[in-house]
C-alpha cells in the first residue's frame, strides 16, 4: 500500500512539473532584432527549440524586446502581436505558424535513421537538425 502511495505521489509530481513548462523566464534586451534572433536567444536561455517556416518569419519587421524575468509565452505574444503568426507549445518545441494555417491540414512526421561515415560505421555524437 505504501509503495502504491509513493508511485502515485511521484506521478503527480511529474504532471505538476510538465504543466509549468511554459512558465520559463528569460531576460532579453534587443533592439531592431529579427524574430530569428529573438528565437535564438530564447533557445540559449531555455530548453526550448523553435520550429518555423523561414519565409513566415522573414516577412515580419524587426522588433525591440526589453524584458527582465519575463515568461516565454508573454515575450512571444508581444513579439508576434500584429504579425499574423501564432505560437504553439509542444513539449520542449515551440512551433511558430501563421494564424490562418489549419492544424488539420498539417502533416506530422517522424524521421528515424543512422548517421554513418563512408565506411558505414556509426558516427558518435552527431546531431541532425531539420
Amino acid at each position: 500500500m505504501r509503495l502504491l502511495a509513493l508511485f502515485m505521489l511521484l506521478g503527480f509530481c511529474s504532471v505538476h512539473a510538465a504543466s509549468h513548462g511554459q512558465e520559463a523566464v528569460v531576460d532579453l534586451r534587443m533592439s531592431g532584432a529579427t524574430l530569428s534572433e529573438v528565437f535564438q536567444q530564447i533557445e540559449r536561455q531555455t530548453d526550448y527549440m523553435f520550429v518555423y517556416k523561414i519565409e513566415d518569419v522573414r516577412a515580419v519587421d524587426r522588433v525591440d524586446v526589453n524584458v527582465s524575468h519575463a515568461m516565454v509565452k508573454d515575450v512571444l505574444a508581444s513579439c508576434l502581436q500584429g504579425t499574423g503568426l501564432v505560437y504553439v507549445f509542444r513539449d520542449n518545441v515551440i512551433v511558430i505558424q501563421r494564424a490562418d494555417d489549419d492544424p488539420e491540414t498539417q502533416v506530422a512526421f517522424t524521421a528515424k535513421g543512422f548517421v554513418q561515415d563512408e565506411k558505414k560505421l556509426p558516427m558518435p555524437g552527431v546531431t541532425v537538425r531539420v
